[in-house]
């Protein structure tokens, strides 16, 4: 198979596990190919290619995987088609990603309670994450915009206005407060492919009512983290001072 002439380089992009480009490579078909890449200071190593047919005139697709927590930034290579040697560029974009486990943090308790809870963070992207020392997060009954739709629809108001009020207002029903979190141990930065454990305090709201289950998430820099609180019964205790 001979390639078409092309001085230019290939330039791929993408984030590290998923890194794309296109050459013309007439009569190429499915096959791989092996990409010196310089990911770092030191020589350049092999990676494997994917090339893919695009279409019937000679357009292709290259792919080809880095690990997931490689830095951002432009790296310089070469990649064998047909008989020409080419250089190439892959620019890999940032992918911030953070996991954690349990993969939904559920709590008991009852209004004003300060519940205790374990969470390991993981950071699978390529950036640096931050762990903040504290966060704020809105508790809500997930059945609560069924009910207002269903009132609003079955109620005798027929401007569109009022529908909308009875909506809204249905909605403020189902809104228990906000969650006051303190991280105890395990704020600050997170590099890639780190992990730890958080233990943190959640200040519960005034607003639970005993006996309801709230949903809120606690956004972790990338990560939406699904919280539920389960509310139990019993008085709300005073709230210790700080």
């Amino acid at each position: 198979m001979a390639a078409v002439s092309d001085p230019s380089a290939l330039r791929l992009r993408g984030h590290p596990g998923g890194l794309a480009g296109h050459l013309v490579w007439p009569g190429a078909g499915p096959q791989l190919v092996t990409v010196q890449l310089a990911v770092d200071a030191g020589s350049p190593r092999p990676v494997v290619g994917h090339v893919l047919p695009v279409g019937d005139k000679g357009l292709c697709s290259l792919e080809i995987n880095l690990p997931t927590w490689t830095p951002p930034g432009s790296y310089q290579g070469t990649v064998q088609v047909g008989d020409e040697e080419r250089r190439i560029v892959v620019d890999v974009e940032p992918r911030p990603r953070l996991q954690a486990e349990p993969r939904l943090l559920s709590v008991r308790g009852r209004p004003k309670d300060r519940v205790q809870a374990e969470v390991l963070i993981s950071n699978t992207g390529n950036v640096v994450s931050e762990v903040r020392g504290a966060y704020l997060f809105a508790l809500y009954d997930p059945s609560a915009l069924e009910r207002a739709t269903a009132r609003a629809f079955l109620s005798a108001e027929t401007t569109s206005q009022g529908f909308n009020d009875q909506i809204v207002a249905g909605l403020r029903e189902g809104f228990a407060g906000m969650v006051r979190l303190k991280v105890d141990a395990g704020a600050g930065p997170l590099e890639p492919g780190d992990g730890r454990s958080l233990q943190t305090t959640l200040h519960l709201p005034e607003g639970l009512r005993a006996g309801q289950t709230y949903e809120g998430t606690w956004r972790i820099d990338s990560l939406g983290y699904n919280v539920e609180v389960e509310t139990t019964d019993g008085a709300a205790p005073e709230e210790n001072p700080r």
